[in-house]
């Protein structure tokens, strides 16, 4: 998407009226929105590795339950909101409606 946006920036900008500001806006919200999903995704891949010394199977499923299922829903918040602003077209997964009707 950000390559699509900045294609779209330069052209319109070969026309000096020609205002830019929707375009740039987004490429700055997608920005802001992949940095911070990265961030997340690492504390989630944090958060997963703190089961690995559980030995006791209530103990881990508790622990996956809370911390873990937390930044998983962080972590998709974010995933979603960027879903929400990238056209089908360009986004590289199946989206919820495809997964839901696409099941027979």
């Amino acid at each position: 998407m950000k390559d699509i946006s900045k294609e779209a920036i330069n052209k319109k900008q070969l026309c000096a009226d020609i205002c830019c500001e929707l375009e740039e806006k987004l490429l700055k919200k997608l920005s802001r929105l992949t940095a911070d999903l990265y961030k997340e995704m690492e504390a989630l891949e944090a958060a997963v590795a703190g089961a690995e010394h559980l030995k006791d199977i209530e103990e881990c499923a508790k622990y996956y339950r809370n911390p873990v299922l937390m930044q998983m829903e962080k972590t998709r918040a974010i995933a979603d909101e960027i879903e929400n602003n990238v056209g089908e077209k360009y986004w590289p997964y199946p989206t919820y409606g495809d997964l839901l009707f696409s099941v027979r």
